[in-house]
């Protein structure tokens, strides 16, 4: 019970955050409307090196770069100058018409104040697309840390990845925002500034809490490291809400990537780490995890670094918005690796992208081809085709037959070409379960069909386990190591009910090991059995095309041997009915004998009388 209660009040805390953060961000949305509808205005002052980062520069003391002419900073303001906002936020805003903000500026002469009224500009394209990316980041980010929350609520690593989602949504207040002063945006940037480098130490928190991992020394170096990241990133989040009380804070920008940096490569070590120690889809999902963390570190830390934010074309900063492009395919990247039940296989994919790459490679080269070729066709006025207007039908017409002519062949020869094994490995497997028909012997049939997944699965193994009058499950072949003789009923049940047709990893089941593979060897509802598939020598998982064909393989095995068992009944039948008729001739001859010797006696003893 208490731990049931522990649960819902972690999901209604994490739930009353997101609320939070979302009232936060329909305040910014509606000031970012009112901006775009002129409601923007500047103070026309470039300060130099602020970086997008929730720290910036880490000092409140910046230096001025350029005045725009005409604006209110004009004339008040001179390059190289130290200027310090009032409000120590405000150099992360952008004002409103009119807006009186007040700056204290210090330079050859005695520091002086200054108060500037903001004078209206057009929000630049540059500053549109920052904030909108910014914007829409925060509601995935919020999605996807709920739907972790109210799904692994039980599970510690679940809850550190749902924390991180909930401080990466803060990021909203990064670089600059259009909220108005006061408590909204005060209380805003400063759980910003607190919650950033928090963020990247649940991330390793995540990392290291996501399996049950063996003691290997790099695994136990990553976890006596972990304490002082802790540590860090909590000093981190400290001093970063001391420099957001309005005080100096020499080096938080530093400390700041240091900690994020160390986050990020820890992360990277415990994925890289468990996916060695794993096996199967475990290990592509550590994989998925990996890639998906990197895509969003590399590019984030890469925009924090001094120089490399500088404007583009259009006054885009290219950087950053890689940074941002990087954190939603993070997002998304951690959420399918985590909440996904399946991931699918890498190579698979990357190996039907280059298939589909070539041919469309070839598509562009016909359609070229056929431009060149029908370019002095177009261009001459006076040619017949042009002049009916069937030159351009009569082109496509040509390019798609010709395409298609060589499509299919171009297509079979890439994929024997790059992935013949696999090939070789399907046709082997189809070419066993037609010649499995004409298997007349059970023991036979199924000591061949092991050996057929043993070749398709490179050597993964498998055995063969029929169902018994108990309901328990007999092994009848094997080239497992270590299986057990019988199988408890339960294994039956969860290939039937939840897998089907279908392969599937069952856990919790006595004899069949994490990411083993079960197939159901049924006939019309009924189980006769079940296959057990091992685990793969290179600890790669099996593609779902693979999974699929073992399955089918499977089904038809079981029928196979339902059609033996019906020839195995009806050579029962036909000796049943051979010896009752045999049986019937004997009681017939048995029957003659016994009424020979009355009509032999009868007249004898007729006579006597």
């Amino acid at each position: 019970m208490s731990r049931l209660l522990g649960e819902s009040a972690w999901k209604a805390a994490v739930a009353c955050a997101c609320v939070l953060v979302l009232f936060l961000w329909q305040a910014e949305f509606r000031q970012r409307l009112h901006a775009l509808d002129g409601a923007h205005a500047t103070l026309g002052i470039v300060f130099e090196g602020v970086v997008d980062t929730p720290v910036g520069r880490a000092t409140h003391l910046l230096r001025v770069h350029s005045v725009v002419p005409g604006s209110p900073a004009a004339g008040v303001l001179a390059p190289g100058m130290l200027v310090r906002f009032a409000r120590p936020f405000d150099p992360w805003r952008r004002y409103q018409p009119g807006e009186i903000v007040t700056l204290e500026a210090a330079g050859s002469a005695a520091p002086h104040t200054l108060r500037l009224a903001a004078s209206p500009s057009a929000v630049p394209r540059a500053d549109a697309a920052d904030s909108m990316a910014r914007l829409l980041l925060v509601l995935p980010a919020l999605g996807f840390c709920m739907a972790l929350a109210l799904k692994g609520a039980q599970h510690d690593a679940h809850r550190a990845l749902a924390l991180s989602f909930l401080a990466m949504s803060l990021n909203l207040f990064i670089s600059f925002n259009y909220m108005a002063p006061g408590f909204l945006h005060n209380a805003g940037k400063l759980a910003n500034l607190a919650c950033y480098p928090l963020a990247w130490y649940l991330c390793v928190r995540f990392t290291l809490r996501y399996q049950s991992y063996r003691a290997t020394a790099q695994r136990l170096w990553l976890e006596r490291l972990f304490p002082a990241l802790r540590v860090a990133a909590c000093a981190c989040a400290a001093y970063s809400l001391w420099f957001g009380a309005g005080f100096e804070a020499p080096g938080l920008d530093w400390l700041t990537l240091l900690v994020a940096g160390g986050g990020v490569a820890m992360a990277a070590l415990s994925l890289a780490e468990g996916g060695r120690q794993s096996t199967g889809e475990i290990r592509q999902r550590h994989r998925w995890l990996l890639l998906a963390i990197m895509t969003g570190a590399v590019p984030a830390l890469a925009a924090a670094i001094p120089g490399l934010d500088a404007p583009g074309p259009f006054g885009l900063r290219l950087a950053v918005f890689c940074c941002y492009a990087g954190l939603l395919l993070m997002y998304v990247g951690l959420a399918y690796g985590v909440l996904r039940h399946r991931v699918f296989n890498f190579r698979f994919a990357a190996g039907r992208a280059l298939v589909y790459s070539i041919v469309s490679t070839l598509l562009l080269c016909c359609v070229g081809l056929a431009e060149w070729l029908a370019a002095p066709l177009l261009n001459d006025p006076d040619s017949f085709a042009r002049r009916i207007g069937i030159a351009s039908a009569a082109i496509a017409l040509l390019t798609y037959l010709g395409f298609h002519l060589v499509h299919h062949r171009l297509e079979h020869w890439i994929e024997k070409l790059l992935f013949r094994r696999w090939h070789e490995n399907e046709q082997a497997l189809r070419a066993f379960v037609r010649r499995a028909a004409h298997i007349t012997d059970q023991d036979t049939l199924l000591s061949t069909f092991v050996k057929a997944l043993d070749g398709f699965s490179a050597g993964a193994g498998a055995a063969i386990y029929l169902r018994t009058p108990d309901g328990s499950y007999r092994r009848a072949a094997s080239s497992l190591t270590g299986v057990p003789l019988l199988l408890a009923a339960s294994a039956g049940q969860l290939a039937i009910s939840r897998g089907g047709a279908q392969a599937l990893q069952v856990h919790g089941v006595a004899g069949i090991l994490p990411n083993q593979l079960v197939l159901a060897i049924s006939h019309r509802g009924y189980l006769d059995g079940v296959v057990v598939v091992g685990n793969r020598p290179d600890a790669e998982s099996f593609r779902p095309d693979e999974c699929a064909l073992m399955a089918s393989a499977a089904r038809q095995i079981g029928l196979d041997l339902e059609a033996l068992r019906l020839e195995q009944l009806e050579r029962q039948i036909d000796e049943l009915t051979r010896e009752a008729e045999r049986q019937e001739v004997a009681q017939g001859l048995l029957a003659g004998r016994r009424q020979s010797p009355r009509a032999h006696e009868t007249p004898t003893l007729s006579g006597q009388g």
